[in-house]
């Protein structure tokens, strides 16, 4: 009984104890969940306050409830870790500003994590207006800015190492204008400075006062010249080929900009800066320039200014030196100097590489400082072939006139030879990227002035014409063709180019554009050379013989016109009573005129198939072999005013109809030795068209019949000089 007692006292005892073990364990888990409750209502009672403290510093509160963005950078990114964006629901009001900087900075993020650092700075910083304080965007503000310091220097690292292998290389142009564009950036690095002095030292020079037209000395290659009390320094830019204008593709291009091949012939100095004012002002004495400053280039100056400064350069030039204007082509050539990109350096332009309005930068979001005024000059790096400031500073005058690019290939043009504009290059720093570009062409009165407008200029030496020894007009077998001689008559010196004997085949072919029928193809042999006048008769050789001058269109340098076959006979007749003892003076046969045209040539012209007015002085509106046209001058120019031929005659298209020798009968079906035609007939022959007549009349086999009496303002003559 006693054992069974004990037992139900135990085990009521060991009920008791499991009760107050569970009632224990009951209370610890309810206090824990207590305490656990209070800590989030107090964390989330914290965490409003704290958004309605930073919300109130904005002092709106009409945008919806929003769910902040949960988006951030990543930790452990270059630079420092970003800062953390907490996200939580509220249903407190969100400022507009704030929804706006948000997502802004978002997609600022994303530029930075795609690599387009200026995008996503730039978009940082609009968010910023928004909300000064988003800490976010703060962040990839500061991080953009360091990671594009970051590439620059890895660029400026890359640039200055193939400095270094330039320097090896011999390309000590091209090793400078690396060394400066890195010193550019980072003024005081060390290596840079110790490439350029070297670069500088070992810039390949020509030998003193060496300027002759050279087909093996280097682009780029530097020579200079002491110009007053200071030295200028010319960079060689050598003959070649090129595209010039711009592709379809090419953003910011105009119609104007037709893509063509050009090939000019003969090389050239090109004055490395533009002229700067102490430069204009050694030379003509003036400085008309509205920004003031001896080393800035001259600007407010007119096409026609710009002249007058090459012409009285010229004057103080070592003898066969010639100062210019660049043509078009020559200054867009030296400009690309060997690239086919919108600039000599790439296809984006901010103000790291020129003078421009930096608001409005190209091929790049990245704005710039717009300085409101020209730069000094070689404040910028110069391109390949050792030339400053090609792009932006001032606009630039060239030679031309303006006019629409051929469609076709084309040598050593000079645009149309008469217009009421010429054209300008290389923009300002008043325009905008696009300006500035390698294609870019304006056009301008000549006598127009603005303080965005100046120039440079290039050297040039002419090759040498082969001459006779003084007084040597003797028929000689072994004198080159083209070899000039000259002639006092009177107080001028004329000029007569060597035509030697030889064979060619006289007329046109059938399948020659617009030919007529008197133009049968038929070969003909010169027995004998003889010394033609390089240019038409001028108005002042005519009056030194006759004594009058019965031309229409007056001009000491123009041709003389209004003149019949029968005075131009007296005046041969009159002038070889004043030569040399031996030396006669006629007017050429139609065979030796158009031996002397042709110069070597079968073509429709001596300079090929095509005439337009960069060859010729003719009506313009009616050009041959293209489709392009050109002016139409209305008169006759001054001689000289186009390229000679090969031989070195002037103006044998267009200008004035020149009277041959001979009648206008038939030619002969097979060959002949020196026709002369014949002397019965009751008119005479005129070749090489004139200023009134389209381009087709103006090819080397058109002849044209006129009674020997007949006077008009298109009429002329050239004479030869033949020894007997």
């Amino acid at each position: 009984m006693c054992n069974i007692a004990e037992g139900i006292r135990k085990e009521e005892a060991r009920k008791r104890g499991r009760a107050w073990s569970s009632g224990v364990r009951c209370a610890l888990c309810s206090a824990t969940v207590s305490a656990v409750v209070g800590i989030a209502v107090a964390f989330f009672i914290l965490a409003a306050i704290w958004g309605l403290l930073h919300l109130g510093t904005s002092g709106r509160v009409d945008a919806p409830a929003q769910i902040i963005s949960t988006e951030t950078p990543p930790q452990g990114s270059p630079g420092g870790d970003a800062p953390q964006v907490m996200a939580f629901a509220t249903t407190t009001p969100v400022p507009q500003s704030r929804n706006r900087a948000n997502d802004l900075t978002t997609t600022a993020y994303e530029a930075l994590q795609a690599g387009r650092y200026e995008e996503a700075e730039r978009l940082a910083n609009e968010a910023l207006e928004q909300d000064a304080s988003f800490g976010w965007a703060i962040w990839v503000r500061d991080e953009a800015r360091r990671r594009q310091e970051e590439a620059l220097n890895s660029n400026l690292d890359q640039l200055l190492n193939e400095g270094w292998l330039c320097l090896n290389r011999g390309e000590s142009t091209e090793a400078l204008r690396k060394a400066e564009t890195v010193l550019k950036e980072r003024p005081d690095d060390f290596a840079a400075k110790e490439l350029k002095r070297l670069a500088e030292e070992a810039s390949e020079k020509a030998p003193e006062n060496d300027w002759a037209n050279s087909s093996s000395r280097k682009v780029g290659t530097r020579q200079t010249l002491k110009i007053g009390d200071a030295e200028y320094g010319f960079c060689w830019i050598p003959s070649g080929e090129f595209d010039m204008g711009s592709p379809e593709s090419e953003e910011e291009r105009f119609d104007n900009e037709t893509l063509h091949h050009v090939n000019l012939t003969k090389g050239f100095w090109m004055l490395e800066t533009e002229v700067t004012q102490s430069l204009y002002e050694e030379v003509m004495g003036v400085n008309p320039s509205k920004f003031k400053g001896k080393n800035l280039p001259v600007e407010t100056v007119s096409w026609e200014e710009a002249q007058q400064f090459c012409a009285e350069l010229t004057k103080r030039l070592p003898k066969g030196l010639t100062a210019s204007l660049p043509t078009e082509a020559q200054w867009e050539y030296s400009c690309r100097s060997g690239t086919n990109t919108a600039y000599s350096f790439g296809n984006e332009l901010n103000d790291d590489n020129a003078n421009f309005d930096g608001n409005n930068p190209y091929g790049t979001s990245r704005k710039g400082a717009y300085l409101g005024k020209p730069s000094a000059v070689k404040s910028y790096a110069p391109n390949a072939w050792g030339l400053y400031d090609m792009h932006g500073n001032v606009w630039e005058w060239v030679f031309d006139n303006y006019g629409d690019y051929p469609t076709g290939p084309v040598v050593d043009p000079k645009g149309p030879n008469s217009a009421s504009s010429r054209v300008s290059r290389g923009g300002g720093w008043y325009g905008n990227a696009g300006g500035c570009r390698s294609a870019y062409r304006i056009w301008l009165t000549p006598g127009n002035r603005n303080d965005g407008l100046g120039f440079r200029f290039l050297l040039s030496e002419e090759e040498a014409q082969e001459k006779a020894p003084e007084n040597d007009w003797a028929n000689s077998s072994s004198r080159k063709a083209g070899t000039r001689q000259t002639l006092k008559i009177g107080d001028a010196e004329y000029g007569f180019c060597w035509i030697p004997s030889g064979e060619f085949d006289m007329g046109s072919p059938e399948s020659e554009e617009e030919r007529f029928d008197n133009e049968t193809l038929h070969h003909v042999n010169l027995t004998k050379g003889f010394w033609m006048l390089e240019t038409e008769v001028t108005q002042s050789l005519y009056e030194e013989v006759m004594g009058v001058n019965p031309s229409k269109f007056k001009g000491k340098n123009l041709p003389v016109e209004t003149v019949s076959w029968e005075e131009a006979q007296q005046f041969c007749a009159e002038l070889t009573k004043r030569l040399p003892k031996g030396l006669t003076a006629s007017l050429p046969t139609e065979a030796q005129w158009e031996y002397s045209c042709r110069s070597g040539t079968n073509t429709a012209y001596s300079f090929g198939n095509e005439l337009n007015d960069d060859n010729a002085n003719f009506d313009g509106n009616n050009p041959y072999g293209t489709s392009r046209k050109g002016a139409y001058l209305g008169k006759p120019s001054a001689v000289k005013s186009y390229a000679p031929n090969a031989w070195g005659l002037y103006d044998m298209h267009g200008n004035v109809w020149e009277w041959c020798l001979d009648d206008g009968g038939d030619y002969p079906t097979g060959p002949v030795v020196d026709p002369k035609g014949s002397n019965t007939a009751s008119s005479r022959v005129v070749r090489g068209g004139s200023w009134g007549d389209g381009a087709g009349h103006c090819r080397s086999a058109e002849r044209r019949r006129n009674a020997p009496v007949d006077r008009g303002d298109i009429l002329g003559f050239r004479f030869l000089l033949s020894c007997d």
